[in-house]
């Protein structure tokens, strides 16, 4: 009985530790927040969103940048 508890915990606890990690495999390694304050249908923004597309691309991913406007 103690053997199917002690496998039961190591079962949960290396699905805890599995869901845990799964979120962080798919997220940047470093997010950014670029602001301004134009509107949407600026050039400013659109800019900001060309930056923010070449940046993940020129870092594979690692580096996130979330463009706020107003």
């Amino acid at each position: 009985m103690f053997q199917i508890c002690k496998k039961l915990a190591r079962a949960v606890t290396l699905t805890a530790v599995v869901l845990a990690c799964s979120g962080a495999l798919h997220a940047a390694d470093i997010t950014l927040k670029l602001g301004h304050i134009a509107n949407e249908e600026n050039s400013w923004h659109k800019a900001a969103l060309k930056f923010a597309e070449e940046v993940k691309t020129l870092t594979n991913g690692k580096v996130e940048i979330k463009v706020i406007s107003q």
